[in-house]
């Protein structure tokens, strides 16, 4: 087996360990959506941002959760355009 078909084969094996959750919390929200805290509220109250309350102060998002409402909102704008 060559170089690049081992390093392939393992890149494979590592991309298909489930990776631990993660959280998000506001500050990252906010930077990695381009939106302030009231727009990301919004959000919760909406129901398109699944919130989760750590403690009464600490609100956080599922990293999984967010990434799949990035994705959707890129093909939500990828369907407008086309």
């Amino acid at each position: 087996m060559s170089r690049l078909a081992q390093c392939q084969e393992i890149a494979m094996l590592i991309d298909t360990e489930p990776k631990p959750p993660r959280f998000v919390d506001l500050p990252e929200l906010s930077r990695r959506l381009c939106l302030q805290k009231s727009a990301i509220y919004e959000l919760f109250a909406s129901g398109e941002l699944q919130r989760i309350k750590l403690t009464p102060k600490k609100t956080v998002v599922l990293e999984a959760d967010l990434d799949r409402f990035i994705q959707r909102k890129v093909a939500e704008a990828r369907q407008v355009v086309a």
